[in-house]
């Protein structure tokens, strides 16, 4: 995982920890500091691959796998 994938993973855990549904998209853009949405796009596919996220199909469909459990892997 790279450090803006672990910041990217941190804020989407802390966005649903307060709001019970994952961040949009553009939400995740401008946390980031980023123009493109291929940026976001290929970070989270990084974190699918990686399994620390998996996607449902649906509109903030992203799901942390594990809970805790993906601060334990190594970077």
């Amino acid at each position: 995982m790279t450090a803006k994938q672990r910041r990217l993973l941190d804020f989407i855990e802390e966005f649903i920890r307060k709001s019970r549904y994952s961040p949009s998209i553009k939400e995740m853009k401008d946390y980031m500091g980023v123009k493109a949405y291929s940026t976001i796009h290929q970070h989270l596919q990084g974190l699918i691959k990686g399994g620390y996220l998996t996607k449902d199909g649906k509109v903030r469909g992203y799901i942390l796998k594990g809970g805790e459990l993906w601060k334990q892997k190594e970077l």
